[in-house]
């Protein structure tokens, strides 16, 4: 569900240093929602039914958008994620929700 406190060494392989220090912070803790989602609450579905598109690479950063179909319970959400390379590896750095006009 929110996995950022539960499995610390896990997230910080896959989160940028900068994105690290917000989440593992006293405002991210005053948040109030999953970061990653951008919202408070999730579909167990969506870990099934997300979809990728739009991938596009420019020297050390990505970024993609990720589509959670609509569901029984929550309407089609949309969100852009930008990622960075470090030490190797691409990790999220940035998540910016939106709602398509659709």
């Amino acid at each position: 569900r929110d996995p950022t406190y539960k499995n610390k060494r896990e997230i910080r392989k896959r989160v940028s240093v900068r994105l690290a220090r917000w989440l593992f912070s006293p405002a991210y803790s005053d948040y109030g929602a999953d970061y990653f989602l951008d919202a408070q609450d999730f579909d167990a579905e969506w870990a099934k039914t997300v979809q990728v598109s739009g991938g596009v690479i420019k020297g050390s950063t990505a970024t993609a958008v990720l589509t959670f179909p609509k569901s029984k319970y929550f309407d089609r959400k949309v969100v852009s994620i930008s990622l960075v390379r470090e030490a190797g590896a691409w990790k999220i750095d940035k998540v910016r929700g939106r709602y398509p006009k659709t």
